[in-house]
């Protein structure tokens, strides 16, 4: 039997922002359960933004397929940011008599 049917509650996996969004839509959470696109099933924000309302690109759940020229940018990308060392450099500047 289902846990509705047996009268007990099941916990809805979403994101606080997501809940508040769902709140705000008037959509009913209880009924998306396991349908969202976090880790197990967890519904998120951008699941509510995106997915439900308005019919977006994506409906929850489904995986978005990339073309060829966007499977090999990505692939280029990954590529570059593993096998070219990354410099990351900060400079502070003291501007107290530029200003005052």
């Amino acid at each position: 039997m289902a846990a509705k049917q047996l009268g007990v509650a099941r916990r809805v996996a979403a994101s606080p922002l997501a809940k508040k969004l769902a709140l705000e839509k008037g959509i009913d959470l209880s009924s998306l359960i396991g349908q969202g696109s976090g880790p197990g099933g967890r519904i998120r924000a951008q699941d509510i933004k995106g997915g439900i309302i308005g019919g977006g690109p994506r409906t929850l759940g489904q995986a978005v397929t990339l073309d060829r020229a966007r499977q090999e940018l990505a692939k280029r990308f990954s590529l570059s940011k593993q096998t070219v060392p990354h410099y990351y450099l900060t400079v502070q500047i003291e501007i107290d008599t530029l200003l005052g």
